[in-house]
């Protein structure tokens, strides 16, 4: 409220309907300055949204910048401004972003994770 963007901006704190908010949204903005494999970012991937991103270890390994969405320095504000700004204008360019992630994310899915790693474990 202080900062006067609680008309755009909403801090839902801890949930379990994450996909929801998902299917409802325009893109994923994940500003983070470290992370692994973000599932959070692969969920909004599989629900076919482009990602706006911090360029970080995980992130960068499966998000094509400019292809299916952005990434950006963590200290960037300005960068995640004009990325938010350039899907905002280009709702064909979110489009392709999203379909590009909804295939893109099918490896990380537990069809496909699940028996790769029982293969591993039964090979040890």
């Amino acid at each position: 409220r202080e900062l006067g963007i609680s008309d755009h901006v909403h801090f839902m704190g801890y949930r379990t309907d994450a996909p929801d908010f998902y299917r409802c949204s325009d893109l994923f903005l994940f500003m983070t300055f470290r992370e692994g494999l973000s599932v959070a970012s692969l969920e909004a991937m599989y629900c076919g949204l482009p990602l706006i991103t911090s360029r970080v270890r995980g992130s960068a390994d499966y998000l094509q910048d400019g292809i299916s969405g952005f990434l950006r320095d963590a200290e960037d504000a300005a960068g995640f401004a004009d990325a938010i700004q350039t899907l905002r204008a280009d709702p064909d360019l979110r489009r392709r972003c999203g379909d590009r992630n909804r295939k893109a994310v099918l490896p990380y899915c537990i069809d496909h994770v699940q028996p790769e790693l029982l293969r591993i474990l039964n090979s040890l």
